[in-house]
């Protein structure tokens, strides 16, 4: 297990007194475990996305060059996995998981849907022109948060329209979509930014910049909402950086870098806030961030 403390420059609630300076925060990175599915006897071709479902404890890793998803529980001992080869020829771009635990998988305009044993049940087909899904969230109620361009769409577990994100014609892509009890996150790469709005979709910030420095963007691939420690986390694939913010958009940390990942590409975090960063190795690496 491998301790290292960050001091970085952060932003935050301070008032300090007549000819006082504001202490730099510390935060302290542990390095917990690694889960690589090739131990384990489950060859991978490559991590395409991660999903966590934090009541269950199960981590679903999706492998879309092998066609199959790989479930572990929280400390990467593995439980089962199933293959969707059978299904569908088209590339699965997201995972989700209902609260009643059917699976979802994102694939062009369907939602494939699975059993929590992984046999399919049947398919949602979406109505959106020439567009494909982007991306894919469950909330706690089962309604589904679809990525599609410049929308995200709401649905119910049934499929039906609830309501949709697509007045804001800032952003043009809705990639890595997480949604928790205050409201909706997600990223858009080409613009560097992430933006939130609150569970009836009214918008409430946008933040990120280009810059190789602290805090700043290059290759932006992913997104997560820890909600233990209310805070948002970026992987950026070029920079080899897991980024954190506040639901300000104020930067707290990061950490990362050639001796740590390779094109890190995916983020999740569970109950306790720990992270699980998938990247190039075709291992999930799980960490924790404390405040000292």
């Amino acid at each position: 297990m491998k301790i290292l403390t960050l001091t970085m420059a952060a932003l935050f609630a301070f008032t300090p007194s007549v000819g006082a300076q504001p202490p730099v925060p510390q935060w302290r990175l542990r390095y917990l475990f690694s889960i690589d599915i090739r131990s384990m006897g489950q060859p991978m071709g490559g991590i395409t996305n991660l999903y966590l479902d934090r009541e269950k404890g199960e981590l679903y890793i999706l492998d879309d060059s092998k066609r199959q998803v790989v479930i572990t529980d929280t400390d990467g001992r593995f439980l089962y996995d199933f293959s969707y080869s059978n299904i569908t020829e088209d590339p699965v771009v997201d995972i989700a998981v209902a609260p009643e635990g059917d699976i979802y998988l994102a694939s062009g305009k369907r939602i494939l849907i699975f059993n929590y044993r992984g046999e399919f049940k049947g398919k949602l087909s979406l109505s959106i022109g020439e567009a494909s899904i982007q991306s894919l969230s469950v909330d706690k109620k089962g309604n589904l948060y679809v990525g599609v361009g410049k929308e995200l769409l709401i649905l119910d577990k049934e499929g039906k329209h609830v309501f949709d994100l697509r007045k804001d014609e800032s952003f043009s892509n809705t990639i890595s979509v997480d949604v928790d009890e205050k409201g909706i996150a997600f990223l858009d790469p080409s613009i560097f930014s992430v933006f939130l709005f609150d569970r009836e979709g009214r918008f409430l910030k946008r933040f990120g910049k280009v810059s190789s420095l602290a805090g700043g963007f290059s290759m932006p691939a992913g997104l997560a909402i820890d909600r233990k420690n209310d805070r948002i986390i970026v992987v950026d694939a070029n920079r080899w950086m897991v980024i954190a913010f506040d639901r300000d958009g104020r930067y707290l940390f990061e950490f990362g870098g050639p001796t740590m990942f390779r094109w890190p590409r995916r983020v999740v975090t569970d109950k306790e806030g720990r992270i699980y960063v998938a990247d190039g190795t075709m291992k999930v690496r799980v960490f924790e961030v404390m405040r000292e």
